[in-house]
């Protein structure tokens, strides 16, 4: 006769399923693995054995036989909330976010208080680039579990990506409160004092951080970063080569390496490097995704290239040296640009008919390849000693040409000038919204010792925010506003070349009085950006530009003095420095 075996009894299966699961408590994944794997065999359509056998896969890393329990799991009981769970974190791990939110947020209909789908949920919507819906679900999770240093960690992380800072400094000091072991949260503390440029903090947490666990490549990097700002470049070099060497795709790592290398002048070794700003959060508004490839310089006589903004207006302004260049290489060049400074570049000299300007937000003509403005130094491979200069660029258009700033005052004006005297225009703020605008821009007063030089009448040419400050400093009776008649950049480029000398800190003016060879100088903090180089007075990118650093952290005060005397040698000389 044939033997068959007997089933096990009602309580046989219990006992198996309890000694599976104190397995499974236990940690010891393997055995677990076994136990549920013969459950499973005597018991397919069981929907708590599939959950389970899923959930011990899932710690084996066995992550594709894990999805295959929940589908079983779900199929017997669509609402089984651990089989929804770990399959949304499957759907994580083979990078489809949508499906994943789609299955955290069903676990959490069924079982709202669920701490492991809300946290899921919070590091989706923060890969997704959703930082508000991430924020919703961090602040949800530390309802749920306020006691969790993990929860206010996560909530900390998300603060800083919005640039909330005290917010975020706020939770994860609260998760340092609750576990002073969490090394991710000391190193995003260093991040959020690196944003308010607090360098010897930043480079203090960052330190900590490690001390906890020196393989965290978040806090190798921005070590780096602190040590670069605070004057420390071999050490800030070798912390940025141990990120790398971590995880040597590392994009802070790679690209404050770049910057490292661009201040100190090595721009060959940096470029490459540089690209890696796409990868950044701090970059989403204004990565593209195109179908056409990127251009790499090579000649294409056939082809149509497009150049799209990125970041500044002064940025666009200093790379626009490059346009001739690009267009003398393909057939048809279309250059996208900010829609005040379109008028302005499309009247650049030595632009081939071939060349087009649409302004941001436009629908640009079709076109073969594309290329970040900020890539052109790289493609042409530019360094300190070949950077692209026969001459100003720029220049006004004829029909914006002003009539002069004398002829603007009237006779009873307190601001009527002789005309012997000198022309200085002053811009002292840039764009708020840019990180770093609190170091790269001074209060109107503190120019006060430059307002006192004889032989000088001072034109503001400052736009949009910082212009309140000529009421608030008490300056207005000492330079004439010509804020409200600026306009586009066509305009002010005709009032700058009304100007004698234009005295500007780091923003689009700095660009724009150079690249139109005006005498210019740039007033810059003591960790001035890269384009800057270090411990320079000149530019390669500006012949008439003349650098003026602060010799400590926020030394404006030094930084006027220093100004004011050269303004009265330039104003004595008649404008021969």
């Amino acid at each position: 006769m044939p033997h068959h075996p007997v089933p096990p009894t009602r309580a046989e299966r219990q006992k198996a399923f309890q000694a599976a699961q104190s397995l499974q408590q236990a940690g010891r994944w393997a055995e677990a693995e076994r136990a549920w794997s013969a459950l499973a065999r005597d018991l397919p359509g069981h929907a708590g054995v599939q959950a389970n056998l899923a959930m011990v896969l899932w710690r084996l890393g066995r992550t594709a036989e894990a999805d295959t329990a929940c589908d079983r799991a779900l199929a017997a009981d669509p609402n089984m909330v651990q089989a929804l769970a770990i399959s949304a974190a499957c759907a994580e791990v083979r990078d489809d976010p949508d499906a994943a939110i789609e299955r955290y947020r069903r676990a959490l209909d069924i079982k709202p208080d669920l701490a492991t789908a809300v946290q899921g949920l919070a590091n989706l919507y923060v890969r997704k680039g959703d930082y508000a819906q991430a924020r919703a679900q961090a602040e949800r999770l530390t309802e749920l579990a306020p006691a969790a240093a993990a929860a206010w960690a996560a909530l900390g992380a998300i603060r800083l990506a919005e640039n909330t800072l005290d917010a975020a400094d706020a939770a994860l000091a609260e998760a340092l409160r609750l576990d002073p072991n969490l090394a991710a949260a000391h190193a995003n503390r260093g991040a959020v004092a690196a944003a308010r440029r607090d360098w010897p903090a930043a480079l203090a947490f960052a330190e900590t951080a490690l001390g906890l666990d020196d393989r965290l490549v978040q806090a190798h990097a921005n070590r780096g970063n602190a040590l670069a700002s605070l004057g420390r470049r071999a050490d800030a070099e070798a912390a940025f080569d141990r990120a790398l060497a971590l995880d040597p795709a590392d994009a802070d790592a790679l690209y404050n390496r770049a910057l490292l290398w661009l201040t100190q002048g090595r721009w060959a070794d940096a470029w490459p490097g540089f690209e890696a700003r796409w990868r950044l959060r701090d970059m989403a508004p204004w990565r593209r995704e195109f179908a056409a490839p990127k251009w790499d310089g090579a000649a294409a006589p056939e082809s149509t290239l497009l150049i799209h903004g990125e970041q500044g207006i002064g940025d666009a302004i200093m790379m626009a040296r490059y346009l001739p260049m690009a267009a003398a290489r393909v057939g048809r060049l279309v250059v996208e640009c900010h829609p005040r400074l379109r008028d302005l570049l499309a009247a650049m000299p030595d632009l081939p008919e071939t060349v087009d300007f649409v302004a941001a937000g436009e629908t640009p003509p079709a076109f073969d390849m594309y290329l970040p403005i900020m890539s052109l130094p790289g493609v042409f491979s530019t360094t300190p000693e070949n950077v692209p200069w026969d001459g100003p660029y720029i220049s006004p258009l004829p029909a914006r040409q002003t009539v002069g700033v004398e002829s603007q005052q009237t006779k009873e004006s307190p601001h009527t000038r002789e005309s012997q005297q000198t022309k200085v225009g002053i811009t002292w703020a840039g764009n708020p919204d840019n990180p770093n605008d609190r170091a790269r821009s001074l209060p109107l007063a503190a120019l006060a010792p430059v307002f006192d030089v004889e032989g000088c009448a001072f034109f503001s040419l400052q736009f949009g925010p910082g212009t309140e400050e000529l009421a608030s400093s008490g300056m207005a009776d000492r330079l004439e506003d010509l804020g409200p008649r600026l306009g586009d950049f066509a305009t002010t480029a005709a009032w700058v070349a009304e100007m004698d000398v234009v005295i500007t800190v780091c923003t689009a003016m700095a660009h724009l009085a150079g690249a139109m060879g005006k005498p210019t100088w740039v007033l810059l903090a003591s960790d001035a950006d890269w384009r800057w180089l270090e411990a320079r007075a000149d530019s390669p990118w500006y012949p008439t530009a003349r650098l003026f650093r602060q010799a400590d952290a926020g030394d404006w005060p030094g930084v006027a003095a220093r100004v004011a005397d050269a303004l009265k040698e330039y104003a004595e000389t008649g404008g021969k420095e």
